[in-house]
Order: structure tokens, then sequence, then C-alpha cells
């Protein structure tokens, strides 16, 4: 197995990763990438609405061998709408009191 390293940075930091770790091939570091992008954006709020963050994974010879990026948007929906559940579909409706 070779060792990859995972990277990540975003809006507010940088963080290189020195000690790597082992994975089957380059598939399953790009997928072990997403997921550290997903752990962290599950702990971190959004700013001004929004989460950017991108992880560089590197080859044990230090070349770049693969990026992910993880881009989150939020906003309030000034109308809000009701999901419905009909035969298996949901259907968005206006939202009436």
């Amino acid at each position: 197995m070779t060792r990859y390293f995972f990277d990540i940075c975003d809006d507010f930091l940088s963080v290189t990763d020195t000690e790597g770790e082992e994975c089957a091939d380059l598939q399953k570091a790009g997928d072990r990438a997403a997921t550290i992008l997903c752990e962290i954006a599950g702990e971190m709020p959004l700013k001004d609405g929004r989460s950017d963050m991108r992880a560089t994974v590197r080859d044990d010879a230090d070349n770049v061998v693969f990026t992910a990026t993880l881009n989150i948007m939020g906003r309030a929906i000034e109308h809000p709408v009701r999901l419905e559940q009909r035969a298996g579909t949901r259907l968005a409706t206006s939202y009436t009191k």
C-alpha cells in the first residue's frame, strides 16, 4: 500500500499532513480526501452562508496526485415551502397558514 498525505485548506486555515495514511490505491485516497472534507464541514459553521474547502493529496514522493473540493452554500428561504410525499415523489407546495 502507498502512503498518502492529505493537506487541507479553507477560508480560515491551512493544514499540512505530516503523518499520512496508507491507502490501497489512488481511488481509495480520493475517497478518503472526500470523507475528511465532509467530517470537517460537519464541525464548521458557515461564514456568510458558505464554506469552501480543498484537500490536496500527495503521494510518498511528495507529488500532488489528487485534489478534492467541497463547497457549501446555505440561504434562508424567503417564502417557506412544505414538502409532501406522494407516490414516492417529493413535491414542493407553497406553505400557507
